[in-house]
């Protein structure tokens, strides 16, 4: 709930000067407008009385009229103008209050706790200030663990990236690793099959070889054959020297 400080209700200034009784006229005029709800109608008119002559509660009533007409970050402005300006301490109070929920609609939660702390050092019996306050602390807190949880959720979601990340390159290195080892396991076995071929080359008699060998075979042979020869050559003339001999008389018995 918004208030408001009409001048009816506030001390009168002096109407010795024609300035003042210009401005105080305009202000009695903008409140008019303001109870009428004609809030656009009465913040031109509380300029005019601020031109006129600058006082806490016009700023204070300028304030008001801008924030109902929901331009917030401008009501601020003209809020904090009215508590500097402000010597009564229950006009600073007010003037911190209606601070206190600008900030509130803002969405400043933490900015209108101390609007209201302030409005309670200036006037501490203030009852609306006191629940004002405790529902903005409330509502702090509320942010403050929505943000940690927030936090928590984002950090998770990074640990999980990254735990998928370390698996995918794991997983990478396994299949590179098993693809080096078949494309070696191929090369050996490229490599034995080379080598079961150069032995076999090895082992494998050249047709050269194969022709000396027979050609030997032939030589043996006709040494061989040679030999049989000569033997026979021997014998037979062996023979014919026993024929030659006399024949040995057999003894009778």
């Amino acid at each position: 709930m918004m208030r408001s400080i009409f001048f009816f209700l506030v001390v009168i200034l002096t109407a010795v000067q024609l300035h003042g009784q210009t401005a105080h006229k305009l202000l009695r005029n903008a409140d008019k407008l303001y109870e009428k709800e004609n809030f656009e109608g009465a913040e031109e008119t509380y300029r005019k009385a601020i031109e006129d002559e600058l006082s806490a509660n016009g700023e204070y009533n300028l304030g008001n009229s801008i924030y109902q007409q929901n331009r917030y970050e401008e009501a601020l402005n003209h809020f904090e103008q009215a508590a500097s300006l402000a010597s009564d301490p229950s006009v600073k109070s007010d003037a911190y209050y209606n601070l206190g929920n600008t900030y509130m609609n803002m969405q400043e939660f933490e900015k209108g706790v101390e609007a209201y702390k302030n409005a309670l050092r200036n006037n501490p019996d203030d009852e609306d200030s006191k629940y004002n306050l405790s529902v903005a602390n409330r509502l702090v807190k509320q942010m403050q663990q929505q943000q940690q949880q927030q936090q928590q959720q984002q950090e998770g979601g990074e640990e999980e990236e990254e735990e998928e990340k370390e698996q995918q390159q794991q997983q990478q290195q396994e299949e590179n690793q098993q693809q080096e080892g078949d494309e070696k396991s191929e090369e050996e076995k490229k490599k034995e099959e080379g080598e079961s071929e150069e032995e076999q080359k090895e082992n494998k008699p050249q047709a050269g070889e194969e022709t000396e060998k027979k050609d030997l075979n032939k030589e043996e042979a006709a040494e061989l054959l040679k030999i049989v020869e000569d033997e026979e050559k021997r014998t037979q003339e062996k023979l014919k020297k026993a024929d030659s001999k006399p024949n040995k008389q057999e003894k009778d018995w």
